[in-house]
């Protein structure tokens, strides 16, 4: 039996130099991951002093632009703006008696 399935979708998709990572972790880890890019593999970055005493808030964003030759730019670090609309009020998981 012949697979007849169109592979072409697929073998694009493995050739192309674009994807998307999300990588969830502790903000120290994220800090040692970025002071990594900088100083072993030379990326770059215009936000300011990046040591590591520079705190990586929890939930904040952090974003890494890397290139198909490897090189790459840290575009935001440590970015709260998402953080700083309305707040939740009331907590969906928590049953209120009736009064």
């Amino acid at each position: 039996m012949t697979d007849t399935t169109d592979t072409s979708e697929d073998e694009e998709a493995a050739q192309s130099p674009v994807a998307n990572v999300l990588f969830v972790s502790h903000g120290g880890t994220i800090s040692a991951l970025l002071l990594m890019l900088l100083r072993e593999l030379d990326y770059r970055h215009d936000h300011g002093e990046l040591d590591s005493t520079r705190r990586i808030y929890n939930a904040s964003i952090s974003t890494v632009d890397v290139r198909p030759d490897g090189t790459g730019q840290i575009m935001r670090v440590a970015d709260i703006n998402h953080l700083l609309g309305p707040v939740v009020k009331k907590n969906a998981d928590v049953v209120e008696e009736d009064k």
